[in-house]
């Protein structure tokens, strides 16, 4: 579970870094971040529902899309570690459980999503979304409209 949230807070860290990267101003970056989290909010449950648990593969792509946001691999596996703990016979997840396909069983199609899966992505969006963010800030022009000034090389 900590690893899970360790990685979870990673990438919204980087996301909140990349979409700061963009505004000039802590105020601007607060309501986006404000923004983000009520539309995330009202959405990402209605999302997971319909499209993490339908193993129809026509939506092996849209998961895939949809998981850049950082928000539905979380809710995703949160909804993971949830239902996998509870109930009165269920234990919880073991380490050795991570691989399992989580979307529902079907005879017509083998789409598969587990939390490894998600772990993943939050790997993958943590160092994308970190890198994105360092070169944006690099690149955007501050208040007075110029871009960071670079480091001349030694000759």
């Amino acid at each position: 579970y900590f690893f899970f949230f360790w990685l979870g807070a990673l990438t919204f860290t980087g996301f909140a870094f990349f979409t700061s990267a963009f505004t000039n101003s802590s105020a601007t970056a607060r309501s986006l971040g404000m923004v983000f989290f009520i539309f995330t909010y009202l959405s990402v449950g209605i999302l997971e529902g319909v499209y993490f648990n339908d193993p129809d593969s026509y939506y092996d792509s849209i998961r895939s899309g949809l998981a850049v946001v950082p928000a539905i691999p979380f809710f995703n596996g949160l909804n993971i570690l949830i239902r996998e703990s509870s109930g009165e016979t269920s234990t919880g997840m073991t380490w050795d459980e991570r691989g399992d396909n989580s979307l529902p069983e079907s005879a017509l199609y083998d789409s598969f999503w587990s939390f490894e899966r998600s772990l993943l992505y939050f790997m993958a969006l943590f160092a994308g979304f970190s890198m994105l963010a360092w070169y944006v800030s690099k690149v955007m022009p501050n208040e007075h409209g110029k871009r960071q000034r670079q480091r001349e090389a030694d000759p």
